[in-house]
């Protein structure tokens, strides 16, 4: 089954809020612009505070298949 895009931004601003929280600019851009993905996944790898865990790294992957 595929992501679609509400699920997307929903699992997006999970990560940006677990991994970089004070990058809350970032969850109004994914809630205004579906193309921003990649530029808020990279944003995510380059200032996050922790290494990811297991299932964001699988969480990851899904929204990579699905939207890069």
């Amino acid at each position: 089954m595929q992501m679609n895009y509400e699920e997307l931004a929903g699992k997006m601003t999970l990560l940006v809020e677990k991994y970089i929280p004070e990058r809350s600019d970032l969850i109004k851009l994914i809630n205004e612009d579906n193309d921003s993905v990649k530029y808020i996944l990279a944003e995510i790898d380059r200032n996050k505070n922790q290494n990811y865990e297991t299932s964001d790294l699988e969480l990851l992957k899904e929204i990579a298949y699905y939207f890069l």
